[in-house]
């Protein structure tokens, strides 16, 4: 892990302790707008830009109609991939853990702590969400991370020794 990747976790538990609520700057342009989602009324949304469907909540979570509750669950990479395998979720069966074009794709760039758009993604957690991704530079047990704090991607161990890198889950599938 690098020095940044240690300052950002610093500013991400920093900002967790204090309940810091989201922050956005409306001059900068949107890069998750409302209207480029579609609401399907069972706990999904569907991105028209993509053509990906999104589950709302975080895994661990419960759409209530209006919002996520309860607390996110977090997972080691190998427990993440088992859970999207194994997830049925609106009828669905084909749920799976995003890419990091994916995922980064539903980064809101004029928000932070979270920098998601929180309208479409309620209750998202301001820490770091598994990918499929492999990091191609490194040694092969690292995987693409996005943490939504302020929306950055990196890399992680597949396999930490401490469950204190384990990670949260948005499962995703492709609709088109």
């Amino acid at each position: 892990m690098t020095f940044f990747q240690k300052l950002g976790i610093c500013f991400t538990l920093c900002a967790l302790a204090m309940n810091v609520q989201a922050s956005c700057i409306s001059s900068i342009p949107s890069t998750s707008p409302t209207t480029r989602f579609i609401d399907n009324n069972n706990g999904t949304i569907t991105d028209v830009r993509t053509g990906l469907m999104w589950m709302r909540c975080s895994l661990g979570q419960t759409w209530t109609g209006t919002a996520c509750t309860g607390t996110a669950a977090q997972y080691a990479w190998a427990d993440a991939l088992a859970q999207a395998q194994a997830s049925v979720y609106a009828s669905h069966t084909d749920w799976r853990l995003p890419n990091v074009k994916e995922l980064v794709s539903i980064v809101e760039r004029q928000c932070a702590y979270p920098s998601i758009n929180s309208e479409i993604f309620p209750a998202t957690p301001t820490w770091y969400y598994w990918t499929s991704s492999p990091n191609v530079s490194g040694s092969g047990t690292y995987v693409q991370t996005v943490e939504f704090s302020q929306g950055t991607d990196g890399a992680d161990d597949k396999a930490p020794l401490n469950a204190m890198w384990n990670y949260h889950v948005r499962l995703v599938r492709t609709v088109r």
